[in-house]
């Protein structure tokens, strides 16, 4: 009987733990479900609505790359740049708050800060300023 409740204890503990890991690991925005980027610039009165679904998805493509870092950034940042949300239809979606004027683009979503490294900022800035500039 020991056995029994130690295996169903093993089972339910590596079960747990890969729903964990596989949560930690998953993608952040569904690229494929989104329609357009809403994003509105925290010190300007305009926004900018990007639809063309091929540059939404590079983008979300860009963020979905981001590693999720701890608080002490909330330290650290100021206003955001942008408060960004990404469309999945015309009313659901996705609210977040996007830095871009660092080192490295931050960004929140749901609490929870996610960093791009050195490179993917700068692949990330550029495509959004050639998105910006087209919308």
């Amino acid at each position: 009987m020991k056995k029994i409740l130690a295996g169903v204890v093993i089972f339910g503990l590596l079960l747990i733990t890969f729903f964990y890991v596989f949560s930690r690991t998953s993608e952040i925005f569904d690229e494929n479900r989104a329609e357009k980027l809403l994003l509105s610039p925290a010190n300007e009165s305009i926004s900018y609505e990007i639809d063309d679904k091929d540059t939404v998805e590079d983008l979300i493509e860009e963020l979905n790359k981001g590693k999720q870092t701890s608080n002490h950034l909330k330290k650290n940042l100021k206003k955001p740049d942008y408060i960004a949300k990404v469309m999945f239809g015309r009313t659901n979606g996705t609210t977040f708050q996007l830095w871009t004027n660092r080192s490295q683009v931050v960004f929140l979503v749901d609490g929870t800060f996610y960093e791009l490294n050195q490179k993917q900022s700068n692949s990330f800035q550029r495509q959004l300023k050639e998105a910006i500039q087209k919308s």
